[in-house]
């Protein structure tokens, strides 16, 4: 490729008309999760807003949450149930916005339903289509046959395919898409968010006091409560953590489906005091959580159907020098340096959960030298930067379309 050549083209192309993009995703803000989060970031620092529409599943709070973004959200039940295929009417809508704003491409949020959606707009008005994948989605429909093909013609059809990590790519390349298409756009972090955390004393006193953490060192876990997570498996470390760190706790923060599962765990090994389940915490107090913890761990495992694709809460406890310890299985490589910034750890070997916990506990220079290495490794996950590496890819994507 020449790359002088394609520079020159993408600033001639830049200089006299930007392309318009429609996003159609059942995953979006003001509802919480990883997707919600990896979406919400990259379009919030969009570098042209007036040129991004996005078409989005209604939910509780949508309407005040919409009116304070820079660009335009359509929201619509997207799927109903008595229509087949439940996403007709959805179909009918963008097309019809496809023509009205006239949008150069489609971004679908996943391969099914959004992704089958590219395909009937790419067919019927030429419209090119690139789709997002995480890696725990695609896990779950190849094993459906009627998914996997469904998912293979997505594959096939999207002008490019865009995943969260190098772990997630290879689960791509396994399933036989081309590597040309695949183009890794990784999860950031608002890093200054994280890292002046610790400045609030105020605030951060106020959940010390609130969770009881004083005179504690706290063992941290953000996240869904859920078997992959491996939060489980901290708690079942918990006794030969405390062996050797006698004033260590567990700080639990998130909730789900696995809460009653935990607590029971807890209360099977006489935790009750040592582990405190927080709830969901609100996003504004998110930072100040972090700021309570000597260590971050999230063991997550991986199972035929489930997996961690990439791990943002690792980048905002880096960003707040906090040293971590992530799952060997999944997209967490990506996401912090194992020996650097933390430990990468056999998510199924409590013995080497609880050692690295203890490691850093009882090693403060470590915990510091890991931590400021942290820093460093995180403020490179910029938002902008991945919204402007994303947008760069459509441009390169429409000089290369045929004329």
């Amino acid at each position: 490729m020449d790359l002088k050549r394609n520079e020159n083209n993408l600033i001639l192309y830049f200089m006299t008309k930007r392309p318009r993009l429609l996003l159609l995703t059942d995953f979006f803000p003001p509802k919480t999760g990883g997707i919600e989060n990896y979406l919400y970031g990259l379009f919030r620092n969009f570098p042209h807003p007036q040129d991004l529409f996005v078409v989005a599943q209604k939910c509780p709070g949508d309407l005040d949450f919409d009116q304070e973004l820079p660009f335009s959200v359509f929201r619509r039940n997207l799927l109903i149930p008595f229509l087949f295929p439940q996403w007709l009417l959805t179909f009918f809508f963008v097309t019809r916005l496809v023509v009205q704003k006239k949008i150069d491409v489609l971004l679908c949020s996943r391969a099914l339903f959004p992704g089958l959606v590219g395909i009937l707009i790419k067919r019927i008005l030429g419209k090119p289509f690139f789709v997002f994948t995480y890696a725990q989605e695609i896990l779950i429909w190849q094993e459906d046959r009627k998914n996997r093909k469904k998912l293979r013609r997505v594959m096939q059809e999207a002008g490019k395919i865009i995943t969260i990590s190098n772990f997630s790519k290879r689960i791509l390349l396994d399933l036989g898409v081309s590597e040309e298409k695949i183009v890794v756009v990784s999860p950031a972090v608002d890093f200054a968010r994280f890292y002046y955390a610790s400045e609030n004393s105020q605030r951060i006193e106020a959940i010390k006091e609130k969770c009881g953490l004083k005179n504690k060192k706290v063992i941290l876990t953000v996240g869904r409560l859920a078997s992959r997570k491996g939060q489980d498996q901290v708690i079942r470390a918990m006794p030969q953590i405390l062996s050797e760190v006698p004033n260590a706790v567990y700080l639990v923060a998130g909730e789900g489906e696995e809460r009653e599962n935990l607590e029971n765990l807890v209360r099977e090994r006489n935790l009750q005091e040592k582990v405190i389940f927080s709830g969901k915490v609100k996003n504004e107090d998110l930072p100040y959580y972090y700021a309570q913890a000597s260590v971050f761990v999230m063991p997550s495992r991986a199972t035929a159907k489930d997996v961690e694709g990439f791990g943002m809460v690792f980048l905002e406890a880096q960003s707040g020098g906090i040293p971590v310890i992530a799952g060997k299985k999944g997209g967490a490589e990506d996401a912090m340096q194992d020996g650097k910034t933390g430990f990468l750890v056999d998510a199924e070997n409590t013995q080497e959960i609880a050692d690295k916990i203890i490691l850093l506990l009882k090693d403060k220079q470590l915990r510091k030298e890991m931590g400021e290495k942290g820093q460093e490794f995180a403020k490179h996950f910029s938002w902008q930067k991945q919204a402007e590496l994303f947008l760069a890819q459509i441009y390169f994507f429409i000089l290369n379309l045929p004329r």
